[in-house]
């Protein structure tokens, strides 16, 4: 019998899923493949032992991932496991009841410049043809506002490009008035609110500070309504207070690498959910109210948003990674005149490996402009 048949055979019991069949068995062939003198008894009892852990762990995190999190980070099934051996993720057990509805903190993914969690509401009665709609929602680091936080009730709706899809891939439904459906109240009954926040300046670590996210209110409205349609159902405030767990990872590179039309990238701060950018301005003209550079070119026309593309090490390559976050010329109103610096942080919508990053690449033109695209890649330092 092959290593092969073996394997096979002693899965069978365990009602391992095709995948984590799949995934022993190639485990198994490299170790074959960079193992020497590894009897075929030894590797089939570390690829058992693997798929009970692996599968373990697995049925242990898919329950307590919140749907809006896996989405928004666009982690695979396959990689909660993984992701659940980091730092990153932590569960810090928050809660506050008021008005009959509960909310609890069920998930904070952290790292060193943002955070993005989500919270778990229960108890708040939703009718048919109506979704939860949150109050004004306030996050503080330490006691001050944080830098740039935002958040969203998880619908189950996924704008792709062949049309909008739920998160098991059916077709979305329209109501009468052509509105797409979402599917925002779980089974229990209970729904979910992503919160994404950075730190007070980005340049601290949000890692052993004290948070605090304050939701006032709750209530509900029509499917498709207005902000006047909101009915206000349950009042609060719920406070929800833990101190920061996460990932300290960052790396940081000092550059000073020219883009385009005088503008020099000096600096980028990246860790596993957020990017920082920092740029050099040459000085600007004010020409008729418009600060233009030499060349004419208004400074809304040189503001350096288009990162292209991160590529990593093995050749992969994101597009399109910005969640959300701010940026702005580090000056007074009236200082553009002026050499100045330009800092531009985003959270992301997917989790790396710093020490993966070989590349940025920045891209300019092809817009209202009809200048034609150009595009700089700069190399990351190892």
């Amino acid at each position: 019998m092959t290593d092969r048949e073996k394997i096979i055979k002693a899965l069978a019991p365990l009602h391992a899923s095709d995948t984590a069949v799949q995934e022993v068995l190639e485990m198994a062939e490299q170790r074959n493949n960079h193992t020497m003198k590894k009897s075929g008894r030894t590797i089939l009892i570390a690829a058992v032992i693997a798929v009970l852990f692996i599968g373990t762990a697995l049925a242990a995190t898919y329950p307590s991932w919140s749907p809006g999190l896996q989405r928004l980070l666009r982690i695979t099934d396959g990689e909660l496991a993984a992701l659940e051996e980091t730092e990153l993720v932590s569960r810090p057990p928050v809660s506050d009841t008021h008005d009959g509805v509960t909310i609890c903190l069920e998930q904070a993914v952290v790292d060193g410049g943002t955070a993005i969690v989500s919270l778990r509401v229960e108890g708040l009665d939703v009718p048919e043809g109506q979704i939860p709609v949150p109050g004004q929602t306030l996050v503080t680091i330490d006691g001050e506002n944080a830098d740039g936080w935002g958040f969203s009730v998880y619908d189950d709706l996924l704008w792709e490009a062949e049309g909008v899809v739920y998160s098991d891939g059916t077709p979305a439904e329209q109501n009468g008035d052509g509105v797409y459906i979402p599917h925002a109240i779980r089974e229990d009954g209970s729904f979910e609110i992503d919160v994404y926040f950075g730190g007070l300046s980005r340049t601290d670590m949000l890692v052993g500070k004290e948070i605090t996210i304050v939701v006032d209110r709750l209530g509900v409205a029509p499917i498709g309504g207005t902000p006047n349609d909101r009915v206000w159902t349950a009042e609060g405030p719920w406070e929800l207070t833990w101190t920061a767990e996460g990932s300290e990872t960052v790396r940081e590179w000092t550059l000073n690498e020219p883009l385009f039309y005088g503008i020099t990238l000096t600096g980028v701060k990246l860790s596993p959910i957020s990017l920082r950018l920092d740029f050099a301005y040459p000085p600007l003209t004010n020409i008729d109210g418009t600060f233009c550079n030499e060349d004419g070119q208004a400074f809304v026309e040189l503001e350096p948003f288009v990162l292209a593309k991160l590529v990593m090490k093995d050749g992969t390559e994101y597009t399109g990674i910005f969640a959300g976050g701010s940026g702005g010329p580090e000056v007074d109103n009236d200082g553009l005149a002026e050499p100045f610096s330009y800092r531009y942080d985003r959270t992301l919508n997917r989790v790396i490996d710093p020490d993966e990053a070989a590349a940025l690449v920045f891209g300019v033109g092809n817009g209202p402009a009809g200048r034609p695209a150009e595009y700089y890649t700069v190399t990351l330092p190892d």
